[in-house]
């Protein structure tokens, strides 16, 4: 095995390996029966305060490709996968995609410490109550980091982990004329 194919399994298996203590440390009443929005139907709108407390809604959006990320400082998975969120930002920003993180625990001095340390620039909503949270559990959100992609009619065209998001997709949502 070379090095790189080596370096590439040891990548692989701690990012698995982090995800399975993520879930497997899931409470039990995050394992609830949630209903997650189906592909091709409207993304469910929600309000949200940013940092400083202004409220957002999903509804202020329409017209751009919106990209939710849910995730938690807690969260080994989402420490792995918000560098890839961050560059899909940079990317794809001045195209018309807007990344909006959602920190499901609150505005913590150890949420606020994360971002500011990894210099994340796109907008973070914050819900709280972690797997209770509002917002997570009208997404249907059992396990994080779980990425929504949502066209410019506000319709869901992707759920999943944020890595499983493809650019090919986002180039095709960006370029889909608005009907």
């Amino acid at each position: 095995m070379r090095r790189t194919e080596r370096a590439f399994v040891l990548i692989a298996c701690a990012v698995l390996g982090g995800a399975l203590v993520c879930f497997s440390s899931t409470p039990t009443y995050s394992l609830q029966v949630f209903n997650q929005p189906a592909l091709n139907q409207l993304a469910p709108d929600f309000k949200l305060p940013d940092k400083t407390g202004k409220q957002y809604s999903l509804r202020d959006f329409r017209g751009k490709v919106v990209l939710l990320d849910f995730w938690a400082s807690w969260c080994g998975p989402c420490r792995v996968s918000m560098p890839h969120v961050q560059k899909l930002h940079s990317r794809y920003q001045s195209k018309g995609l807007k990344v909006i993180g959602i920190n499901i625990e609150g505005l913590t001095p150890r949420a606020t410490s994360f971002l500011k340390n990894g210099n994340f620039d796109f907008m973070i909503l914050y819900d709280q109550g972690n797997w209770n949270s509002q917002v997570a559990r009208l997404y249907g959100v059992r396990g994080i980091p779980r990425a929504f992609l949502i066209d410019r009619e506000g319709i869901l065209r992707f759920s999943g982990h944020p890595i499983q998001l493809t650019e090919a997709l986002i180039e095709k949502t960006l370029n889909a004329k608005k009907s």
